[in-house]
């Protein structure tokens, strides 16, 4: 794999925490976002998995902070 194909790879991975990020009506959070956790599929696209941890992200902001219940 050469490095545009690396790079291809973890523009897609952003990708898809961003969709976590940005779901509706609440943002996910993954949690444990590793190597381990992201399989690829057969034509080379990336796949996050394990998303037993993944939390709902509850934006409170004070004083430019974000908490995470």
């Amino acid at each position: 794999m050469n490095s545009s194909e690396l790079l291809s790879m973890f523009l897609q991975i952003c990708e898809g925490v961003k969709a976590f990020h940005e779901a509706k009506p609440e943002p996910l959070a993954h949690r444990d976002l590793k190597t381990g956790n992201i399989l690829i599929s057969d034509d080379r696209s990336p796949i996050i998995m394990d998303l037993g941890l993944y939390k709902v992200v509850c934006k409170m902001y004070t004083n430019d902070q974000i908490y995470v219940f």
